[in-house]
């Protein structure tokens, strides 16, 4: 069985929930627990509509793009302007979990939280550490310097998964 490679923009809280239960939940660290779909957490994957919309890139283009749209909304979520239910970095840094996660921990359909992006996915299913693959995290809070560099998904540092400590000593 294959697996889906997800992009999650997450907050302190979500890396702190991490790490002492092993596995991310499948609803952001701000919302009730509550089986109501719109309190899934949002990701982002190469999807079906993704792939139309880049005809003839590659795979790592189409993650790329995935991938950018997560660091959008870490972005936006760190930067106060809504995003997803305070998942974002805190004090403008952002930060994206990479995940290889199940077909079936995605929700079918259309999201309903966040329809704005065309790579945009719900998961149902929390992820355990174990399907992280690495942690992609702003240098400094408000390190990127005018909106292009704010808005840049190469500007993040990479750790692996392995480092999940040090991801969260950020934000002591």
């Amino acid at each position: 069985m294959g697996v889906v490679r997800v992009y999650l923009p997450v907050g302190p809280a979500d890396l702190t929930g991490l790490a002492e239960r092993g596995s991310l939940s499948a609803t952001p660290a701000t919302s009730a627990t509550s089986a109501d779909p719109a309190d899934l957490r949002v990701a982002y994957a190469v999807t079906p509509e993704l792939e139309r919309s880049m005809g003839g890139h590659d795979v790592e283009d189409l993650e790329y793009a995935a991938f950018s749209a997560a660091v959008a909304a870490a972005g936006a979520a760190s930067g106060g302007s809504g995003g997803s239910g305070g998942s974002g970095g805190s004090a403008g840094r952002r930060v994206v979990i990479a995940a290889d996660v199940d077909p079936e921990w995605l929700a079918a359909g259309e999201p309903r939280s966040r329809p704005d992006s065309i790579c945009a996915v719900e998961l149902t299913e929390p992820v355990p550490l174990a399907r992280v693959a690495s942690f992609h995290v702003d240098e400094r809070a408000g390190s990127a310097h005018g909106a292009a560099a704010a808005a840049a998904a190469d500007a993040l540092l990479w750790y692996d998964a392995t480092e999940l400590d040090e991801v969260r000593g950020f934000f002591v």
